[in-house]
């Protein structure tokens, strides 16, 4: 039994790369179209796009997705071609309905701290019957915002401590997207003793902080070590099994740059104990493909 276990461990170590968890400043919005009788047409999304950046990091991207239960669809979302600029300028995707696919998920990305503005929304079909249709046109002069966080699968690209609101400037209306400074936000969610229904909010703080820290001038390692700490006693409070699993394994590599092995294989077992029970077997490769790691540093040494 312990040669199989081995073996598995070896060849997870050989087929599978380090799994690294981590949180970004992140945001989507977005809406849906159905794509029925659209199989196939070409699709050009277009909008109006400013950015006033509160640091170099900060962009926004449009994106758009086709979805197709059978395989993956169509998908671009400008990650090569991210919009800074402070000046209104159109910006395109086209491309390509794939055939038996269910609807077409189209929207914004925000990044990092700054303003993001949007306006002139619209996405175009070629029908084959009557050319070029446009099947959705948003300028925000209604006062709703009508996209919503994520991108139309689970829980991903959720934030909020991005807001969205329709906006006056001079005599047009626009959408903006803004999020406050990350870190007092954070810490003001943290001091907050409202908890009922604001687990998710908190989690994502506890992330959130330890992204922040990460990314400073003269990385503290002590203090995303506690905030990670903390971030792991608020799951197992909550009882949140996956939050349990991600912190543990996050603190497994915070002791490994440490190095300090027994405190890094304590949490690693813990995250592979998580995630078996949640049966995520993704993850739980990445576990093991650690711990062949752990093995081989030990027998180096």
């Amino acid at each position: 039994m312990m040669k199989m276990v081995q073996l598995i461990i070896i060849l997870l170590w050989v087929m599978i790369p380090t799994l690294l968890l981590s949180q970004s400043q992140i945001v989507s919005y977005h809406t849906t179209i159905p794509t029925k009788d659209y199989e196939g047409c070409k699709f050009k999304l277009s909008a109006l796009v400013r950015v006033e950046v509160k640091d170099t990091s900060a962009k926004t991207q449009l994106w758009a997705r086709v979805d197709n239960p059978a395989k993956a669809g169509f998908f671009d979302n400008m990650e090569k071609r991210p919009i800074r600029s402070a000046e209104w300028k159109t910006y395109t995707i086209e491309g390509v309905i794939d055939s038996n696919s269910t609807r077409i998920a189209f929207g914004v990305l925000a990044v990092n701290s700054g303003s993001f503005f949007y306006d002139n929304f619209h996405l175009d079909i070629e029908t084959k019957s009557e050319g070029w249709k446009r099947v959705f046109s948003k300028d925000f002069e209604d006062g709703q915002v009508e996209f919503i966080q994520g991108i139309g699968k689970g829980n991903s690209l959720i934030d909020t401590m991005y807001k969205a609101k329709v906006v006056q400037i001079n005599e047009n209306k626009n959408l903006k997207i803004e999020a406050p400074n990350a870190l007092e936000y954070y810490q003001k969610i943290l001091k907050s003793t409202e908890e009922a229904g604001h687990e998710l909010e908190k989690v994502q703080s506890y992330l959130g902080l330890r992204k922040l820290y990460e990314n400073s001038r003269g990385v503290n390692r002590q203090k995303i070590l506690e905030v990670t700490k903390e971030g792991y006693a608020y799951s197992q409070k909550i009882n949140s099994r996956k939050d349990i699993a991600k912190f543990a394994f996050l603190l497994y590599n915070d002791f490994e740059n440490l190095n300090n092995s027994p405190e890094a294989i304590q949490y690693l077992l813990i995250a592979l104990k998580e995630y078996e029970y949640l049966k995520d077997t993704i993850q739980v490769a990445g576990c093991y493909n650690s711990l062949g790691l752990l093995n081989k540093n030990y027998q180096k040494n």
